[in-house]
């Protein structure tokens, strides 16, 4: 049984999946959240042309996206590789996605985080039994 469908048991989730950093469009956040707004809104038999251009309106226009997952409608997303999305500051890179999903509604994500130089001198430094 895939996830999916054991998350939403009964139901046909409509399923949004995108691989980030792949093409030009998938690789810039507001591209990438209009074509997640237009997909959503195509299965929800909504017109595309209430979708914004500028990334905080559509950031707020995905979120009430989101809300419109039901019990037999439920919403999953899958968004490969967020940390390459770029517009977006480090510190800021998944701050459209909502802190608290609705619903019916469920999101999977995916960011690689590098591992620096130190970072590793630390791990050895810690598995050989010195304090850092």
């Amino acid at each position: 049984m895939s996830t999916g469908q054991e998350w939403f048991k009964d139901a046909r989730p409509i399923s949004v999946i995108r691989f980030l950093g792949t093409t030009p469009d998938s690789s810039a956040l507001t591209p990438t959240l209009i074509s997640i707004c237009q997909q959503i809104s195509y299965n929800f038999m909504l017109p595309f042309d209430g979708i914004p251009d500028d990334l905080v309106p559509l950031t707020a226009h995905f979120k009430y996206l989101l809300t419109l997952a039901s019990k037999e409608q439920p919403l999953l997303l899958f968004l490969d590789s967020v940390d390459q999305l770029t517009g977006t500051q480090d510190a800021n890179k998944v701050s459209w996605l909502p802190t608290r999903l609705p619903p019916y509604c469920k999101v999977s994500t995916d960011i690689f985080r590098t591992v620096s130089r130190s970072d590793l001198i630390l791990a050895n430094l810690d598995s050989a039994g010195h304090s850092t």
